[in-house]
């Protein structure tokens, strides 16, 4: 049976099930099994950062995460509603483990994201016709807007649909300055009509949407609505999105950087925004990162010594390794985001019955892994695949990754 911090993830009694494992923001204070409809089971434990739900239907990674996800979630609620607990998961995008029943045989994947800074930094030196430097011109001050709070809360919280009801009233905020509502105006007029004074005035909104011939904002403002309307409101009678809902939390995520795109854009042109930044095209990060598909290696191993990424070896405990039949998967990449993928199989007399970490190794040397949050056994699976991550994030730039 396998197991991670003694909550069981698979069973080879009866009908195999789906499920998945994700991180908590923090340490469970207790030991608790919420037992849902459908045979879904979610669970947590006294000490664990890590919450199980189990019981699904899937066959496929996808259908898996996502079934799994809504239902962890639903299991939180529960406890957070009946008092025993108030627990989050943390970072459910970028770190899980799913697991789930294929024609091959029973599949644990591991998912991992390793993010990156890039910065670049060029002086100009700037000379007269006698060859004297001549110094740079003074900045003025940067005055401060009312927009920039809510923009600055969008940074700092680690939660999507926060993020962006934030950078919506940052949006808002400077929008009314441009464009003050009148009396007795609806939202989507006036957000209609804002927007196309900025069009004529500020900047074209043209990047933003495709143009209508009629209203060029019009594009631009229905995108905005449909989005806002679906995270600020939760009618059971219409549509809304749901934090528990993999497929809703990538609808706001591409929202949400599309609206930091045009407050940005705004703010630069109406307010006189200095804002610095710095760092790699997203063709140049391809470029960087070409070779990989060739050169980055999947292993995994048990050993039972600590993390130390000043180690060199993979086990420097002297603890198994196994390494992974390691491809890129372009499918799933995103224009700073790269993906790999290793599968090896857990029934030969070598495969592993105990997981401790997942590392990637370049060239033959380790440059990331992924420390299991926990004790993870493997016994009853067939197969463990990892898919690990490279994302780039450039100085500076809006963030783009939030883990809840």
């Amino acid at each position: 049976m396998a197991e991670i911090d003694g909550m069981f993830i698979l069973r080879r009694s009866g009908r195999l099930k789906s499920g998945a494992a994700f991180s908590l923001g923090g340490v469970s204070g207790l030991t608790a099994l919420e037992k849902l409809g459908g045979g879904w089971e979610v669970e947590v434990r006294n000490g664990s950062r890590i919450v199980v739900a189990r019981g699904g239907s899937a066959s496929t990674h996808e259908d898996a995460r996502d079934q799994a996800l809504r239902m962890a979630n639903a299991g939180l609620d529960l406890l957070s509603i009946k008092g025993s607990a108030d627990l989050a998961i943390a970072d459910a995008v970028d770190s899980h483990f799913v697991w789930w029943p294929s024609a091959e045989g029973t599949v644990l994947r591991e998912s991992s994201v390793v993010t990156l800074t890039a910065s670049l930094e060029a002086k100009v030196t700037v000379t007269d016709a006698q060859g004297n430097v001549v110094p740079p011109p003074r900045q003025g001050r940067q005055k401060w807007d009312e927009s920039f709070m809510y923009f600055r809360r969008a940074q700092l919280t680690d939660d999507l649909f926060e993020a962006f009801r934030n950078v919506y009233l940052a949006l808002e905020s400077l929008l009314s300055q441009i464009a003050p509502p009148r009396p007795g105006e609806r939202e989507f007029d006036w957000l209609n009509r804002a927007l196309l004074e900025v069009h004529e005035r500020v900047v074209k909104l043209d990047p933003f949407a495709p143009p209508a011939k009629d209203n060029p904002s019009a594009p631009v403002t229905k995108n905005i609505s449909k989005a806002r309307n679906a995270v600020f409101h939760a009618k059971g009678s219409r549509n809304h999105f749901m934090p528990h809902d993999w497929a809703d939390r990538t609808k706001v995520s591409e929202a949400l950087a599309g609206m930091v795109r045009l407050y940005l854009r705004i703010a630069e042109s109406h307010l006189q925004l200095r804002r610095s930044s710095s760092g790699l095209f997203a063709g140049g990060f391809r470029l960087l990162t070409e070779h990989l598909d060739s050169a980055l290696v999947i292993h995994v191993t048990d050993d039972t010594r600590p993390f130390d990424p000043d180690q060199s070896t993979i086990n420097p405990g002297g603890g198994r390794v196994l390494s992974l039949a390691t491809r890129p998967t372009p499918e799933l990449d995103q224009p700073f985001v790269r993906y790999f993928r290793g599968r090896v199989s857990l029934t030969s007399p070598s495969g592993l019955t105990r997981l401790t970490r997942t590392v990637a190794t370049i060239d033959g040397t380790p440059a990331f892994a992924s420390v299991v949050d926990g004790q993870l056994t493997l016994s009853g699976f067939d197969w463990f695949e990892a898919q690990m991550g490279i994302r780039a994030r450039n100085q500076g730039a809006p963030r783009a990754a939030y883990v809840a």
